[in-house]
């Protein structure tokens, strides 16, 4: 269904390949009965603080899609060059225009993504899949 819903699998009938089943289809937690109070609190804790971290994932990468959506065609070429290790020159090359148009480029596109370091414009290029 594509849901993302934290799941922690409560059974009274437990063995190693349910166990193993709920875990890869992406359970948080699998809880054989009987098992103690503090355990499944535990384990709901953890299932909210993952699902936590997936929204905020989920969120950042919303957010750097809606930046992209104002790259220029360009932009996007200098940046797939980036993400190659192409040097400015070598992109200039491929592309067909000068090596300050790609620096220009290159630095207009880091400004519309937020970027703060080479690492970073990498990780969102990245994150992009550009």
């Amino acid at each position: 269904m594509g849901s993302e819903v934290p799941i922690v699998f409560i059974t009274g009938h437990a063995d190693v390949s349910t166990s193993v089943r709920a875990m890869k289809a992406g359970a948080v937690d699998f809880l054989p009965k009987p098992f103690r109070d503090q355990e499944l609190l535990d384990a709901v804790t953890s299932a909210l603080r993952v699902d936590g971290e997936r929204r905020a994932k989920d969120r950042d990468l919303s957010e750097l899609r809606d930046l992209a959506n104002h790259l220029t065609p360009r932009e996007i070429d200098v940046l797939r060059g980036v993400s190659r290790g192409l040097l400015n020159k070598q992109i200039a090359y491929e592309i067909g225009v000068s090596e300050i148009t790609v620096k220009m480029h290159r630095s207009s596109a880091g400004r519309k993504l937020k970027v703060r370091s080479v690492v970073d414009m990498l990780r969102k290029i990245e994150l992009l899949k550009l």
